[in-house]
């Protein structure tokens, strides 16, 4: 899982230099493109061995959508005040 966490770190940084900043793009970023896109390939490759040993694509896309725990403790406290607010329309 530290795989694919750091793969979308370095993909997520490539893309706002690329679109961030609309210079020419240089030789270094370029090679850092392919660098990335070599390690996507790799982690990729990493997780369907993992699905096919354990059988775990569920699991798999939960943690790819899974916000940051700070995210997530804010959604709790919305969906519950939501619920609050329906039960209170209901009475």
């Amino acid at each position: 899982m530290f795989i694919v966490a750091k793969r979308n770190y370095l993909v997520r940084r490539l893309m706002a230099r690329f679109t961030g900043s609309k210079r020419i793009i240089s030789e270094r970023s370029r090679k850092m493109s392919q660098r990335v896109s070599l390690y996507r390939e790799r982690s990729s490759e990493v997780i369907l061995q993992f699905r096919a040993e354990l059988g775990i694509e569920n699991f798999i896309r939960r943690m790819m959508r899974r916000p940051s725990r700070q995210q997530n403790m804010i959604s709790v406290r919305t969906q519950r005040n939501r619920r609050r607010k329906k039960t209170l329309r209901s009475l």
